[in-house]
């Protein structure tokens, strides 16, 4: 039951952000959809996706849909001295399987993971490549397919183990009683080491902390918890996001419970509800809801949030509650002038109904929809699980129109966690501003204190342009074989193998 105020006393200062000079957007970092770094968090990796869609009808045949994959690339781009480089993908990768992709991580300097969900046969695909960097070529090394049956909906991908070679895929079931039940499994990180590092399925132990949640007695409002899925995983216990709903109105928004977070200890299976320390995000004005999440990564007990909220305070001014009076006038309108141009059509051929979108077109663009909220806000926070209190940083994100829905509000960021808990943020150009570039920005973990090392780096790189120039760092130089090995697994089973090369790679 919060939300975010204003209160810049309470707000970690952005001195601390560290930005880089970038001379040039590379064309597969700019709009990948997709952002991961390295351990480090010295190297981004981009994937962007486009494909395109296109039906196929012949006469007397049942139209065809083609899927075909019009860009494919992963971009490796080195934060300190602006060195990229994009790579194509495999010409026989799947564009369907793009179109699933879930989450994208690194495992060394020259693998990263692809992981793909396929609602139809609720699977999991894990899509382990290989850069080369002669040719230019992200090379398919390795597929996994890992069925989990009764899957509702695409899970969420966490990667706080992704260190110790796991991640986590947390989710909802479906039951036969019609009660879903939160799903939450441990799979390798790497498809390779699936056979030396076993799955763990904590589904079981969730559903045990949820009927624990249950029992507890609602706060003074009559909202009961929930769990929303595992948020951290270490050898001791188990950290898991809450959220707050009403019992008695089943059809109520789950609200972001940023007061308390769930343990739940592993050696002796006792469950806990302990208080966490929100005073950066108020707790008077609307609650936030967990729709408001827009993006959330998380790595070493160490979780960087983003939330696109409403602004309230411009929802109260007198200009937004004239606009939502003409909202209201104008929808009336359009429902009448809906029907009457449908009664109509029998006499002019549709051509009222033709003048009629033609003015909402031109009144509210493509969509006929009125713009009845402003624009949102943007908030980036920082979570320590261990010190059980949420730091909050200012960032200013760039805007991406919707074209959609235009009440809605993109935020053209992107950004991904290192070991040290600290986080990389990339900022997109924008389509609206031609002459706006690439920024790059690093959060450092605000319970850690940098290196020295660190700091003269960042000091040099931010004072001087000249250095960035002068200064530059070759990539990986990979020597691969003229046979490229390719293995498949089907719910951990392997299916074949194909030659007998293997990669080698030198790190920086």
């Amino acid at each position: 039951m919060s939300s975010f105020a204003t209160r810049s006393n309470e707000s970690i200062s952005s001195k601390i952000k560290q930005s880089y000079f970038v001379h040039s957007t590379p064309e597969g970092l700019n709009g990948a959809q997709y952002l991961a770094v390295n351990r480090e968090g010295t190297i981004i990796y981009g994937l962007r996706i486009r494909v395109e869609l296109s039906i196929i009808e012949a006469p007397g045949d049942v139209p065809e849909v083609i899927t075909t994959a019009t860009e494919k690339t992963v971009c490796k781009y080195h934060v300190a001295s602006g060195s990229w480089k994009t790579f194509q993908l495999d010409d026989d990768f799947d564009p369907l399987l793009l179109t699933r992709v879930l989450e994208f991580y690194t495992i060394s300097d020259n693998l990263v993971v692809i992981l793909c969900y396929d609602s139809e046969h609720c699977q999991f695909i894990q899509v382990l490549m290989y850069l080369e960097h002669e040719k230019e070529w992200a090379q398919s090394v390795v597929y996994r397919r890992k069925t989990v049956s009764r899957l509702a909906g695409p899970p969420i991908v966490n990667l706080s183990f992704l260190d110790k070679g796991k991640i986590l895929l947390c989710g909802v079931r479906g039951a036969e009683n019609g009660i879903n039940e939160r799903m939450s499994m441990n799979i390798a990180a790497n498809p390779l080491n699936s056979f030396n590092q076993q799955d763990e399925d904590f589904s079981n132990l969730m559903e045990e902390f949820n009927k624990f949640l249950i029992t507890r007695p609602p706060d003074i409002d009559g909202k009961s918890l929930i769990s929303l899925f595992l948020l951290n995983l270490d050898q001791d216990q188990i950290s898991v996001l809450l959220s707050e709903v009403d019992p008695n109105d089943p059809n109520s928004e789950a609200i972001f419970a940023t007061n308390c977070i769930g343990i739940i200890n592993r050696k002796d299976k006792e469950f806990s509800v302990e208080q966490l320390d929100d005073s950066v995000i108020s707790s008077t004005g609307k609650p936030l809801k967990v729709t408001s999440i827009a993006n959330m990564k998380t790595k070493g007990g160490s979780v960087w949030m983003t939330f696109s909220v409403t602004d309230i305070e411009k929802l109260k001014t007198i200009y937004w509650r004239c606009k939502h009076l003409y909202v209201r006038v104008m929808l009336r309108l359009m429902i009448m002038g809906f029907h009457g141009s449908i009664y109509l059509w029998r006499f002019d051929n549709g051509f009222t109904f033709y003048c009629l979108t033609r003015i909402l077109t031109f009144l509210h663009g493509p969509t006929m929809i009125p713009i009845y909220a402003p624009q949102k806000k943007f908030y980036m926070c920082y979570l320590d699980i261990q010190r059980r209190r949420f730091f909050r940083y200012d960032h200013t994100a760039r805007v991406q129109k919707n074209k959609r829905d235009p009440n809605e509000t993109d935020f053209a960021i992107s950004f991904d966690v290192d070991s040290s808990g600290g986080t990389v943020v990339l900022d997109h150009p924008i389509d609206e501003c031609k002459e706006s570039k690439m920024k790059l920005s690093y959060f450092p973990n605000p319970t850690k204190p940098q290196s020295l090392v660190k700091l003269a780096t960042f000091s040099a790189y931010r004072s001087s342009t000249a250095l960035t120039s002068s200064v530059h760092e070759n990539f990986l130089i990979s020597e691969t074989s003229q046979h490229s090995r390719k293995v498949v697994f089907s719910d951990d089973s392997l299916v074949y193998l194909i030659g007998n090369g293997a990669c080698d790679t030198h790190p920086i």
